[in-house]
């Protein structure tokens, strides 16, 4: 951002140009810390005196976004743990964002019927791994 701000020039490559691996100890490995760390950056830059409007609700509409997918995040993380109140709370903030059909259903359902939410939920995540392609 500061490069960015400063007047630096910034392009894209298709290329790949860079291999990644995740180690379970990084910060990418978690993704909680990793959006709240996003946060942090984008609060830290929008207390600097020097952007202008539009920079200034570019940031602000990052923030929500990258709030919303934080909260999203949560929510799920706390259904699987069975933590229904915190799952609750995420999911509504995550759809005052996203307005999505299927997250005002998890919404309702988690007011309704959290156990149930956690079941599908768990069959979800067996599903998906069943369905992950493995690597030779």
């Amino acid at each position: 951002l500061r490069l960015a701000k400063a007047g630096g020039r910034l392009g894209y490559h298709r290329k790949l140009l860079v291999h990644h691996r995740v180690h379970p100890e990084s910060l990418t490995a978690e993704p909680v810390r990793l959006l709240q760390g996003v946060l942090r950056v984008l609060d830290k830059t929008s207390k600097r005196e020097d952007l202008t409007a539009a920079q200034r609700d570019l940031l602000a509409r990052t923030t929500r976004r990258i709030g919303a997918e934080l909260s999203h995040l949560e929510a799920r993380l706390a259904v699987s743990r069975g933590d229904f109140a915190v799952a609750l709370q995420n999911a509504t903030a995550a759809h005052a964002y996203y307005r999505t059909w299927k997250l005002k259903a998890v919404v309702i359902a988690l007011r309704l019927f959290p156990a149930l939410v956690r079941q599908l939920h768990r069959l979800r995540v067996v599903t998906a791994t069943r369905r992950a392609p493995t690597t030779p």
